[in-house]
């Protein structure tokens, strides 16, 4: 076999010894890859007599240990161990047939994409919450028309906003539900929001929590930061108050959805107030954004929060709230400690 022994470690040299012996069992002509990748996850082998005299590896087996060699090197390990070997057998096409009919998969075989990012409009059929269809009949047909063709069966909805494409959809969706569709159709029907997908990676909210329609989110913000916070049922219920007042456009445009003052001593709730508002609007905790105001107890430290005026030292840099609102707009953002701040500070606030 041409292959170092040096270069392998003791357990590595001992797997393909027993590939060799096993390839002789099994009275094959060529040692392949398949057999070394039986010996790394068999408990044990049979004998069978004659085995063959002589056995020649063949060109695949040798590039796996080329291969795995390589990978070793790219790690900078100093030897070529069974982990490596098991890397690259996997991107072996009969090795990864041999581990699919035992149920050995890759992480990325059994990820299942379109349940986290799609939605199944077949399960919302079948719930009762989609609404019946009325007037769309003939263009739910020619995309039931479309759908049925061999090739060329992508339709296409064009229309401006409102005029009902996604109530098309939904009525053929009903439709597959009550079995009103040709057999050939298949009975799944996936949404995938792809303006919500970029929305997701821009803001960073969740897929999931985007595709929740904005009412039936602030129907439970309530209950959500009751669940909570405890003890806090007048504040609690003031601050959902003024969400759903902003939401519903009775507040002044361009300015924060809220501003809130919590007053109170220490362990009463108003941090954790604040993370289950962040929890609740943006989906994570992480979304609450924390200045600590005893950090600015002189005049001139207001230049470190909003940045510094034109002329001024330090006018290109960005200040600590505005560089941070502008990475990250969907955001609570909590002043703590503020009677530790400038009383210039807190005019300008």
């Amino acid at each position: 076999m041409s292959h170092s022994p040096e270069e392998f470690t003791d357990q590595t040299n001992k797997a393909i010894g027993q590939a060799l012996e096993y390839t002789q069992e099994q009275k094959h002509i060529e040692l392949v890859p398949l057999h070394l990748a039986h010996v790394l996850i068999a408990d044990g082998h049979g004998q069978q007599n004659p085995p063959p005299s002589k056995i020649y590896p063949n060109s695949s087996f040798i590039n796996v240990l080329k291969q795995a060699k390589k990978l070793s090197k790219q790690q900078k390990d100093s030897h070529t161990a069974i982990g490596h070997i098991l890397t690259v057998l996997h991107e072996d096409s009969d090795t990864t047939s041999a581990f699919g009919s035992v149920g050995l998969t890759t992480a990325e075989q059994t990820y299942q994409a379109l349940e986290k990012y799609g939605h199944n409009l077949i399960a919302d059929a079948e719930a009762g919450k989609l609404d019946p269809v009325i007037g769309r009949d003939q263009e739910i047909r020619r995309c039931i028309q479309v759908l049925s063709r061999r090739t060329k069966n992508n339709p296409v909805l064009i229309g401006e906003p409102g005029v009902g494409k996604t109530s098309i959809v939904e009525g053929l969706a009903r439709r597959i539900v009550h079995q009103d569709v040709p057999d050939t159709l298949p009975r799944r029907l996936i949404a995938l929001d792809l303006g919500a997908l970029v929305a997701s990676r821009w803001t960073d909210i969740p897929v999931s929590k985007l595709s929740q329609t904005e009412r039936e989110r602030l129907l439970k913000l309530s209950d959500h930061l009751h669940e909570n916070v405890i003890g806090q049922d007048d504040a609690v219920d003031s601050v959902a108050e003024a969400v759903l007042r902003s939401r519903a456009g009775l507040s002044r445009q361009n300015q924060p959805n809220g501003s809130f003052l919590f007053l109170g001593p220490a362990g009463v709730g108003k941090t954790e107030l604040a993370k289950t508002l962040a929890l609740e609007l943006f989906d994570s905790t992480e979304s609450m954004i924390r200045i600590d105001m005893s950090e600015y107890t002189e005049s001139h430290s207001i230049a470190r929060l909003i940045g510094a005026l034109p002329d001024y030292v330090g006018f290109e840099q960005d200040g600590q709230l505005t560089e941070t609102v502008r990475r990250q707009p969907y955001a609570v953002i909590l002043f703590d400690e503020v009677e530790n701040e400038h009383p210039q500070i807190w005019s300008t606030l």
